[in-house]
């Protein structure tokens, strides 16, 4: 049985569902060890709905860390949860056992999303040779650094922006937004953008969107119920819930197709066409298929992840200068 692993302090940086060994079991073996304390539910259902937090969930597992301590068990449609509640059980478990809790699990209903690409995504991606070379991929890219290569397009576009601030009659939401994702998109795939509510950064939110409410620890339990992804679409409840994660992996794959298509004939159409992808796939094989599919979902899984943490940033600090009017 495959365990989440949730830290509410981490919240704000990512989503970490990893495999905890203490909760793993071979073919319907009892666990090895017992869990830790945490509320308690019904035989298989686990906790109702009612005691699963959806919004600000964070919160919840403050007050359930007052009562259970550091390490709490929750469970949902046989898929055990723990959250690590504070910062010095996150370390000794996501650091110090990275090597077992970096672990993704996963099921068939992920596979309905990403088909033969799920392994190509970080967030689901098993720790493996694979994970290893996809993470050093990120870093390699994305660590300080590297980030000078980047800083033109971010003057230049904040430079646009802040000028942009009294004259645009777009909302600052999307101001923000279109600044987060006219940056991304020129550095990773050298494509230029006028809006956020083009087709594909407004692609990107959606998935973003879509995808949010599968990753809430407890409320992604019913992924683990045998047979779901087989219900046809009219069945009440759970053909709606399999529906819609068809529809997300429909918009995942154009997501990640339509940019990639589009920066290969300008690859094609322009020798001197500068972006992130370009240079990878410059450095890489032709005939390497595999390095060349890690570099299109890389580039995806960038895009996307700034359509939520780059946008957040800026509006909060945006925030924080309205609130903290003396502190500037």
């Amino acid at each position: 049985m495959k365990a989440s692993i949730w830290h509410p302090c981490l919240n704000v940086f990512s989503s970490l569902i990893c495999r905890h060994p203490h909760f793993q079991s071979l073919r319907g073996t009892r666990y090895l060890y017992p869990s830790p304390p945490g509320p308690k539910g019904f035989w298989y259902i686990g906790l109702p709905n009612s005691k699963v937090p959806m919004k600000k969930f964070w919160l919840t597992y403050i007050e359930w860390g007052k009562k259970y301590g550091d390490l709490i068990h929750f469970s949902r449609f046989g898929k055990h949860y723990l959250v690590i509640n504070s910062l010095q059980a996150a370390r000794d478990i996501l650091d110090k056992q990275a090597r077992v809790a970096s672990d993704k699990p996963h099921t068939r209903v992920d596979e309905i999303v990403l088909g033969d690409n799920m392994l190509d995504t970080l967030g689901l991606m098993p720790y493996s040779d694979k994970w290893r070379k996809t993470r050093k991929l990120f870093h390699q890219n994305f660590r300080a650094e590297s980030m000078t290569q980047f800083h033109p397009i971010q003057i230049q576009q904040v430079r646009l922006f802040v000028e942009g601030l009294v004259l645009s009659e777009g909302t600052l939401k999307d101001q923000i937004a279109t600044l987060s994702q006219k940056i991304m998109f020129l550095s990773i795939y050298g494509l230029d953008i006028s809006s956020n509510r083009e087709e594909m950064p407004a692609q990107n939110r959606e998935v973003v969107e879509s995808a949010d409410n599968g990753i809430i620890p407890g409320w992604d339990g019913y992924k683990y119920i045998p047979f779901i992804h087989l219900l046809p679409s009219w069945f009440p409840w759970g053909g709606l819930l399999i529906a819609t994660m068809h529809a997300l992996g429909e918009i995942t794959r154009e997501g990640a197709s339509k940019p990639w298509d589009a920066v290969r004939e300008k690859i094609k159409s322009d020798g001197n066409h500068a972006s992130l992808i370009g240079k990878l796939l410059s450095e890489t094989d032709p005939g390497n298929d595999k390095e060349i599919d890690r570099i299109k979902w890389f580039g995806f899984q960038s895009i996307v992840a700034a359509a939520d943490t780059t946008m957040s940033a800026i509006s909060t600090f945006f925030l924080a200068m309205s609130v903290g009017i003396t502190i500037k």
